[in-house]
């Protein structure tokens, strides 16, 4: 197939017609809707068994670049009254959240 710029669509040489772009899709979108429709089409399940290791591995990684055990730790820390803060950390921290909320001072 090749382009054709001057017909606004794709067309087809051993063809020789111009195949419209938007009827094609309708009738994928047809036969998408039909298959749907379908009951007899096994379309199947897909899951996931996870180890005992690879959860507990899990709960070490970072969500969203924020490690789980290290938050709960440094909660502990501070309810106890253990947690020690380090003014570098902190201005650190809080340049880090005003940079990624796009917020200059």
């Amino acid at each position: 197939m090749h382009i054709c710029t001057s017909c606004n669509g794709t067309y087809s040489p051993a063809a020789g017609a111009r195949i419209d772009p938007a009827s094609a899709a309708g009738r994928v979108r047809e036969q998408a809707a039909a298959e749907n429709a379908n009951p007899l089409i096994n379309r199947g399940v897909d899951s996931v068994d996870l180890s005992s290791a690879a959860r507990e591995l899990s709960d070490r990684l970072p969500v969203n670049g924020v490690r789980a055990d290290l938050v709960q730790q440094i909660r502990e820390e501070i309810a106890s009254g253990e947690y020690e803060q380090d003014d570098g950390k902190l201005d650190v921290a809080v340049n880090q959240l005003l940079g990624r909320l796009n917020i200059t001072g």
